[in-house]
């Protein structure tokens, strides 16, 4: 018993080795996520650091991603029926709406943090985007779901296409 107990001993201590050498990065794959630019949002009592952002085009819409330092940080805006990312000041209107406009209005978002993982929806507010150069910046006052706070904050720096 002895034996079978120090062999599954042995064995747990090989797995729980194997298992973090496997998440190791290798030199080569760090990435500095600070590169991208600078920002602060708050909802609610949570504050995250805004460290790099990304849009990605699809279907006609454009949805942008702004990502704080964990890796549950991420808060997403939806422009529909759009080219690219869109600059100007936009309102929230369902594009379901009859009278959504692309060049007044976004179509939603979305932000999950460390603290709440799951998605919570935007649902009202503003958001405006500016571009010089290759920087952009990002303004928004947003309400998240049905009265559960207020999303707001900056992001300014590269947006990177996915």
């Amino acid at each position: 018993m002895k034996t079978l107990t120090h062999i599954l001993r042995l064995s747990l201590v090989a797995v729980l080795l194997t298992g973090i050498n496997a998440c190791k990065k290798n030199d080569g794959d760090s990435v500095d996520l600070k590169a991208g630019g600078t920002g602060r949002y708050t909802f609610g009592d949570i504050t995250v650091n805004a460290t790099r952002a990304d849009y990605l085009l699809a279907d006609g819409n454009a949805y942008v991603y702004i990502y704080g330092e964990a890796a549950t940080d991420i808060m997403q805006l939806r422009f529909d029926r759009v080219a690219g990312v869109p600059e100007g000041t936009f309102n929230y209107l369902s594009s379901s709406n009859a009278n959504y406009n692309p060049k007044y209005h976004f179509s939603g978002g979305s932000i999950t943090t460390v603290f709440n993982p799951g998605s919570l929806a935007i649902t009202a507010g503003e958001i405006t985007i500016s571009k010089s150069g290759d920087s952009y910046t990002i303004k928004f006052s947003c309400t998240i779901g049905a009265n559960l706070g207020r999303l707001k904050g900056s992001y300014t720096g590269k947006l990177t296409s996915r």
